[in-house]
């Protein structure tokens, strides 16, 4: 999966102005599912089509302890980790 050329299909543009897009290469045709079975990535349900599949991947990558999950007990999401800094500004 490395070391191929990416193809960004932008689906949406999130409040923060940054584009949310599928990405795809020749042989997978759905890296950021892919990014998340091999727990790289968290599962972000607004913009997904496919919840539950995601959901199953990324429980199985923790449970395998796979990427984020390989040396950490408990890894902090994004949007997590952003929202207790706001909070922690106020």
């Amino acid at each position: 999966m490395f070391q191929k050329a990416v193809e960004v299909h932008q689906v949406d543009t999130d409040r923060y102005g940054r584009v949310v897009a599928r990405l795809t290469t020749k042989n997978h045709p759905d890296v950021n599912f892919e990014l998340v079975r091999q727990g790289f990535a968290w599962c972000y349900p607004k913009y997904l089509q496919r919840v539950e599949e995601c959901r199953g991947a990324e429980a199985d990558a923790r449970s395998e302890r796979r990427g984020l999950w390989e040396d950490h007990s408990a890894p902090v999401a994004p949007w997590e980790w952003r929202k207790a800094v706001a909070d922690a500004r106020r």
